[in-house]
This record gives structure tokens, sequence and C-alpha cells, in this order.
């Protein structure tokens, strides 16, 4: 059976080769100082026989990067859900991984959850030089916390969802604006005039902005605001269900579009619609503002995001916002209009 063989540290190496501490850093760390080829050769010779392994800790006290980057996404606690089964999530985070490695960099996961924000322990994971930079997902637009990152000037990147109050904030997000805008005005020039909307929470700024989107495409085409009914979900399948069980209790009352806040309450929507009332998905049009599918059946239109692209997008301007600190950054991923089958 074999032994695992074990490892030395700086000084134990130093010691064995009768150097100081500070050659041995200087070469495993190829600084650049008077340093022999001989000297170099003997250290990296000696290190590999003795199978030197460096304090990683230490590393990161003397060093100015840890080449890590942190993501925090909301806890399980706070929204009542899994957030790691949010398929958004899940594609954003593969994207981020394989971006990440390309530049040696690792990703540390955090919850934000209740005692992540009172103790403000994302301060702590810099100043403890944990993280280099901070990635933030599935941002409520009641959050703060973003403005102690600020204001110690540590990067920080929103990917997604913004705070309310967005002016100098950095993000990545996904185009929802000018999506929600296409969509609406392609159902009203297609004789749409009754429009309803289901969003999916009112307290993240992807609902907030695809709502903005439909209320701008309703004035540029002179449709009035009352013309748009307004009820609210949870991006959850039985949430549309609901809403398409309301909807049935007064036929008289139909609108002729139902634009969702996601592409799982849509599908809510349609199965009660074929279980109970087949004739009306042909007469009104269904619309998901946020897809993860171009094979959504039953929909008149959809807008399906780049996870992929939001991810790259995200570690692109991470990396960016490390070298450049006190820049702000803001880019938007466009979304895919899609045409129902």
């Amino acid at each position: 059976m074999l032994m695992e063989k074990k490892s030395c540290n700086i000084r134990e190496l130093a010691n064995y080769l009768k150097v100081s501490p500070s050659t041995v850093s200087r070469v495993m760390n190829n600084s650049k100082g008077a340093i022999s080829p001989m000297t170099r050769k003997r250290v990296l010779d000696a290190a590999k026989m003795l199978n030197y392994s460096p304090n990683i800790n230490a590393q990161r006290f003397f060093s100015k990067r840890t080449n890590v980057v942190g993501l925090v996404i909301p806890s399980n606690d706070k929204d009542g859900d899994y957030i790691l089964e949010d398929p958004h999530l899940m594609r954003v985070i593969s994207s981020l991984g394989t971006e990440l490695r390309k530049y040696s960099i690792h990703m540390l996961l955090l919850f934000a959850d209740e005692a992540f924000i009172a103790e403000k322990q994302y301060l702590d994971h810099f100043r403890g030089k944990h993280i280099d930079s901070l990635l933030i997902w599935g941002c409520q637009l009641d959050e703060t916390y973003h403005e102690d990152l600020r204001a110690h000037g540590f990067p920080y990147l929103f990917v997604g969802n913004v705070p309310k109050n967005k002016d100098g904030v950095n993000y990545v997000a996904c185009d929802y604006l000018s999506s929600s805008i296409k969509i609406t005005r392609l159902l009203i020039e297609g004789g749409a005039q009754k429009l309803l909307f289901l969003e999916g929470c009112h307290n993240i700024s992807a609902s907030d902005t695809q709502k903005q989107g439909v209320l701008s495409a309703m004035k540029e085409t002179g449709l009035s605001e009352d013309s748009l009914s307004i009820m609210y979900g949870d991006f959850k399948k039985e949430s549309g269900r609901k809403t398409a069980l309301s909807l049935l209790k007064d036929k008289t009352k139909l609108p002729d579009a139902i634009l969702t806040g996601n592409n799982t309450m849509a599908i809510g929507i349609l199965e009660i619609f074929k279980e109970q009332a087949p004739e009306l998905i042909d007469k009104i049009k269904i619309a998901s503002l946020d897809t993860d599918t171009e094979n959504l059946q039953g929909t008149a239109l959809s807008a399906k995001t780049d996870d992929v692209k939001l991810g790259e997008l995200a570690v692109e301007t991470i990396i960016e916002l490390t070298k450049n600190k006190g820049i702000k950054v803001v880019k938007l991923v466009e979304n895919k209009i899609i045409k129902g089958l």
C-alpha cells in the first residue's frame, strides 16, 4: 500500500536549502529579484523532492489577489423556496464556472441569509481576503447592503436583478424592457385591446422592468392604461393555474392577450384552458416575457433569455471591475423574441 508523501512548509524547505524563507518565497512566486539561476533551480528541485505545500492563507495575506470570486444568492430561509432549483441560476452558475476556469479563478458560493446581512459578513469576506470581488444574484428591490460595498471600494456586480435605486450600481442583466416592449407591441398590432399582465414577483427588478415595458408599448401604440389588468403570481405553474381559474369565473371579462412573467406560469394557464375551456387557446393570445426554451407550445410569443451569455458577461465585467476599481458598469443581454408554435 502506497503511503501519501508528507509535505513540507516554507521554513522547512528553507532550512533544508540553508537559505532564507524570503528566497524560497520569491522563487515559488516567480518574483523579480536578484535570484541566481542556480539558486532558483535548487529551490524548485528541492520543493518537488520534499513535496513543498504553500500555505494558502499566508499567500492570500501577503498577496493582493485571492483569485476567488464570491457569488451571493438568496437563502432558502428568506425566500421559502429551494433557490438552487431555479433553472436560470443553474445555467448562470455553469456559465460562470466555465468562464472563471479560463482565468484560473475559483468561485465561493455564499447565501444572503439574515446573519449575512445583519452582521455584514460580506465585508468580512473582503477584509479576510477570502474573495477579490462579489457577484450578487437574486437581489430584491429593497436591498441596500451593496451601499457598504461601494463605500468601501470593494468590487461587486449585480447579475440579473438590481436594487430599486440603481443609480451608480454595477450590473449585468437581461434586457427585459426592450423584449417586453416588442412583445406587447406585436400583440397590440395583432388586434389585442384588453391585456392582462401576470406578474411573477412584485419585489424584483425583472418583474418591474417587464411591467414598464408593457406600459411603454401601450403608450407608444395609443392604448390606454385602463386596458391593462395586473394579477400577481409567484413564477410557479400553480399560480398560472389559479389565474386561469379566476378568469374562467366570468368569461365576459376575458382579456384578448395574457402576458406572463415567465414560461412556467404560462404553462399553468394553458393547462387549465386545455382542461376546462379549450376554445380559449386560439382566442386568447398568451405571451411569456421570460422563457428558457424555444419550444413553448401554445404561446403566441416569448422572450428567451441567454443565461450562458449573461454568465460570460458577468465574468468579463467583474474582472474589469477588479482591475479598475471605481468604474461604473451597466451591460444588457438581448432577449430573443420567439413566435409560438
